[in-house]
C-alpha cells in the first residue's frame, strides 16, 4: 500500500504520444524510469515501474528492493512512459493517456512551510527548541557523512495528561498519536537540515524535511528531496516518500528510540546534568516504572567504543545503521538479520545463498 504521507491520482490527459514513444512504454522492471517531473514531487528522483497492474515504487538509494505499490484505477492492459515533460503516463489498451499526479491524503493536516512556525522551535530563533522537547541520543550513533545531530522527543501534554510511552516486548518504543521526533543536522557549526517525524492522530506516521536557510535564520519544508553544497559538503535531503523507506514499518518507524539505544549516560544541556537516559524518562512519567532495573537491560556500544568487544561494536553498528531494513519483514534484501540480539550465524550473512545476483 502507500505510505500515509502519499496518494497519486491517475488523471485522463489529451497527450498525443509518438508510436515511438509507445513501443518503448512497458509492463516491467526493465522498462521503468527514474522520475523527475513535477506533478508528483514525492516520487522524484524515485524508479519507477508497472508490474501486475501495480505501480511500483523504488528508492533512490540503491536498496534495490520494492519501496511500494499503488494500485492503478485506469482500464486494463496498461503501459507506462514518461512524456517529453518528464512526467509519468500509464497508457490503456486503447492508447489512452493517464498522468500520474500527487494528491492530498484526505483528512491530513498540511505541515508548517516553516521551521519557525512548527510550534517545535522558538519562532525568534528555529534552532531553539521550546520548553517541554526532551532531548535524546542514541548510544550507537546513525551515521550521516559527518554532521552534527542534535535530537528530540516532542509529546502531547506529557507533563499533564500522564501519557506515556509503551515498551514493546523488544524494546522499542510505541509512541501516543501526536508524537514528533526531531533531528537536527549542522556541518561544521553551519545548520544544514531539521527533520520531523510526526505521528498523527490516526496513528500514521510521516516524516518532513526543512532546509535551512543561508543566513541560517530559517528552514524551509521541502516537497521534495534535493542535493545541494552546504559548507563546502555536498549534502542530500530525502524527499517525504524516502523518509519513510528507512523508517520502515518492520522497525516500527521510530529508529533510535528503543531501550537499547537509551540504556546509556547523557549530559543533557539544558541543565548541565548527566544521568541515564531510561532512567531519566522514568523519573519523568514518560515510561512506566515496572521497565525495572536498566542495568539488566542490553546497551548498545558505540562503534568506537574501544573497551568494548569488537563484535558488540560491530553487531551495534549494524543494529543502528542496516537492522530498521534487514530484519524479519524488512525491505532489506537478502536473508540477514542485523537486529542486535542476534549473533554469529544467526545474522544470515555468512555461508548463505544470496537472493539477488552471485
Amino acid at each position: 500500500m502507500a505510505p500515509e504521507n502519499l496518494t497519486v491520482s491517475f488523471e485522463l490527459v489529451r497527450a498525443v504520444l509518438s508510436k515511438e514513444t509507445r513501443s518503448l512504454a512497458g509492463t516491467s522492471r526493465d522498462n521503468g524510469t527514474l522520475y523527475r517531473g513535477q506533478a508528483a514531487p514525492s516520487l522524484q528522483n524515485h524508479f519507477v515501474y508497472l508490474d501486475n497492474n501495480e505501480l511500483v515504487i523504488e528508492s533512490s538509494f540503491g536498496h534495490g528492493g520494492a519501496l511500494e505499490t499503488i494500485p492503478l484505477s485506469v482500464p486494463a492492459g496498461v503501459k507506462l512512459v514518461e512524456g517529453d515533460d518528464a512526467e509519468l503516463y500509464v497508457l490503456s489498451s486503447n492508447d489512452k493517456a493517464y498522468r500520474v499526479v500527487q494528491t492530498q491524503t484526505p483528512n491530513a493536516t498540511p505541515p508548517a512551510a516553516l521551521l519557525s512556525q512548527t510550534g517545535c522551535f522558538d519562532a525568534a530563533d528555529p534552532s531553539v527548541p521550546t520548553a517541554g522537547l526532551i532531548e535524546y541520543e542514541p548510544a550507537a550513533r546513525l551515521w550521516s557523512d559527518g554532521a552534527t545531530k542534535r535530537r528530540w522527543i516532542a509529546m502531547p501534554d506529557w507533563d499533564t495528561s500522564g501519557t506515556q510511552i509503551t515498551v514493546l516486548p523488544d524494546g522499542d518504543f510505541d509512541f501516543p498519536a501526536g508524537t514528533v521526533l526531531l533531528k537536527e543536522f549542522s556541518i561544521s557549526g553551519v545548520l544544514a537540515e531539521t527533520r520531523l517525524l510526526v505521528k498523527d492522530l490516526n496513528g500514521d506516521w510521516a516524516g518532513y524535511s526543512y532546509e535551512w536557510d543561508a543566513a541560517q535564520t530559517d528552514a524551509t519544508l521541502l516537497s521534495a528531496g534535493k542535493t545541494k553544497v552546504v559548507n563546502g559538503q555536498e549534502w542530500e535531503y530525502p524527499s517525504p516518500f524516502q523518509c519513510m523507506y528507512c523508517h520502515s514499518v518492520a522497525a516500527n518507524r521510530s529508529l533510535g528510540v528503543e531501550t537499547a539505544q537509551l540504556n546509556n549516560t547523557l549530559e543533557y544541556s539544558a541543565t548541565g546534568i548527566s544521568a541515564n537516559q531510561l532512567t531519566t524518562l522514568v523519573s519523568i512519567g514518560l515510561i512506566d516504572p515496572s521497565l525495572g532495573d536498566v542495568s539488566t537491560l542490553d546497551s548498545l556500544p558505540e562503534y568506537d567504543d574501544l573497551s568494548a568487544p569488537i563484535d558488540e561494536r560491530a553487531r551495534g553498528y549494524l543494529h543502528s545503521n542496516c537492522a530498521n531494513c534487514h530484519r524479519p519483514g524488512g525491505p532489506g534484501h537478502g536473508p540477514e538479520d542485523f537486529r542486535y540480539q542476534l549473533a554469529g550465524s544467526d545474522i544470515g550473512a555468512s555461508d548463505v545463498v544470496p537472493w539477488l545476483g552471485d
